[in-house]
């Protein structure tokens, strides 16, 4: 159980949900919210998210198209987010109409934060696998801006090794949107993926926030236990960002009381028309 107003994240490639249940039931044991990338349900067997431990609620999306009774689509793939339910009041579920990713905005000591579990495209050295992942990135963009949400977290799984294109993309994406990989930040020298044979390893799992977030970052890592998938679990620690004795119906939005902009978000245009309106106001 995580101590008082913490909040521990963990995102984990579970390669099948059904294979690794009894790993996904230990990590739920230490961390309040998990992410899970291909879990492998069909759209009718995402139940089974809710069922896994007494004390978390879930909700995902499936990667298998389903209409017309005919199974479309590949049978992998899959994300879903586990949240522990002393939580619940503060996670309102994010519609992204995406199987590659899901989202929840959580009502945190600095305002509503929008968590993102993503599971990207695999490079297979085409311009459409390419073009589906910048796609990835404007959706998970466009996503942000939809929602009342000043600050973002992203994890999961991102498919981009260090040297290819996709880690340039990567790197652009988190540049554009002021973003920081905090695992790449804070640790050295690690790997989250590791071939069956052994012989391949890569560092592809990430944790990705807003740069104002980091000072809430106390502890990440990875864990190196014998798992079921080929990913290991890479998990963070989000200090003292939830008030737990925070009423839903009056939720902090910071730890003063007082409510912030986002200028960082602003455009030109929107720096220009705030400067008009003071001109105006003290005229």
């Amino acid at each position: 159980m995580a101590s008082q107003n913490s909040l521990r994240l963990c995102t984990f490639n579970c390669r099948s949900v059904k294979n690794s249940v009894f790993d996904v039931q230990k990590l739920c044991d230490s961390y309040d919210i998990i992410f899970l990338q291909e879990h492998w349900l069909l759209p009718f067997e995402l139940s089974i998210l809710s069922n896994i431990h007494n004390d978390f609620l879930a909700f995902g999306t499936s990667a298998v198209n389903v209409r017309d009774d005919l199974i479309t689509g590949r049978p992998y793939g899959g994300t879903a987010v586990l949240y522990r339910k002393t939580f619940a009041r503060f996670v309102n579920i994010v519609d992204c109409r995406e199987p590659r990713m899901c989202a929840a905005k959580v009502t945190t000591r600095e305002g509503p934060v929008l968590f993102v579990n993503v599971y990207m495209p695999t490079d297979t050295n085409d311009d459409y696998s390419c073009d589906e992942y910048v796609d990835m990135y404007m959706k998970i963009s466009s996503v942000f801006s939809a929602v009342d949400a000043i600050y973002i977290v992203i994890a999961g799984d991102f498919n981009c090794r260090q040297g290819s294109r996709f880690n340039d993309v990567f790197h652009k994406f988190l540049h554009d949107e002021q973003l920081t990989c905090v695992d790449m930040l804070l640790l050295n020298g690690v790997f989250t993926y590791l071939s069956n044979d052994g012989q391949h390893m890569s560092w592809i799992d990430h944790i990705v926030c807003s740069r104002t977030m980091l000072p809430y970052v106390t502890d990440i890592g990875v864990l190196q236990d014998k798992l079921c998938s080929d990913h290991m679990p890479l998990y963070a620690s989000f200090q003292s960002l939830i008030d737990m004795n925070c009423s839903a119906d009056e939720p902090s939005t910071h730890s003063h009381g007082k409510k912030y902009c986002d200028w960082s978000r602003a455009s030109c245009n929107d720096l220009e028309r705030y400067k008009l309106n003071l001109s105006a106001g003290s005229k």
